[in-house]
């Protein structure tokens, strides 16, 4: 993996959104962005419910970063 495709985007957001739809399951968000900024929301049958924020440091930023690519999550998919 190239220095490039693991330099943080000054732009970066790596989100998860899980919602409860069509049972009762967890619903939260989780955001992660360029900054080390991360911002979690807790809805429905989560620990903490509410807005949560926090940071990490810029390395697991870039390991989170390094893995989306590795997983060629943004390469299309056969269906």
């Amino acid at each position: 993996m190239t220095e490039s495709k693991t330099a943080i985007p000054k732009d970066l957001v790596i989100g998860l959104h899980r919602t409860m739809y069509p049972v009762a399951f967890s619903d939260y968000s989780f955001f992660v962005y360029g900054d080390v900024r991360i911002l979690c929301e807790g809805r429905h049958y989560v620990a903490v419910k509410g807005k949560q924020e926090g940071q990490i440091s810029r390395a697991q930023v870039k390991q989170l970063l390094g893995e989306v690519y590795r997983m060629n999550y943004f390469s299309p998919k056969k269906v």
